[in-house]
């Protein structure tokens, strides 16, 4: 159980984090990020990003993962099984499955042993 259900492979004693299965990715989301404008709360063109998870927050266990106040939950992009993945920034909107747009308030990679990144935790309000 748990926020992440895909148990990392132990090799040579360092931790290999397999890659998020298509079958945990089950939502779709819309992303407009935060572009530079005169007065500030301009955002882009909205960009798809598939294969994603929302979880709720309801659902993450207590203690394995400390929310913001107000937050609603964590949605997980994955590197390589989520399609048109990016780093997606804090400040950025959000549509997940058509539904109104939340707001992304913290924008976490988790990186593999070697450096690249296996996924984002994006914690949405």
């Amino acid at each position: 159980g748990g926020a992440f259900p895909h148990r990392p492979a132990v090799r040579g004693g360092a931790m290999m984090l397999s890659q998020v299965p298509p079958y945990l990715l089950p939502d779709d989301m819309e992303v407009r990020v935060p572009v530079e404008g005169e007065r500030g709360g301009c955002f882009a063109e909205p960009v798809p990003i598939r294969h994603v998870r929302f979880i709720d927050q309801a659902e993450v266990r207590r203690g394995a993962y400390v929310f913001e106040e107000g937050s609603r939950g964590l949605v997980v992009v994955d590197a390589r099984n989520s399609e048109g993945a990016f780093a997606v920034p804090a400040g950025s909107l959000l549509s997940i499955n058509g539904a109104p747009e939340v707001a992304v308030i913290k924008a976490v990679p988790h990186r593999t042993y070697r450096g690249a990144v296996h996924h984002w935790g994006l914690e949405v309000r």
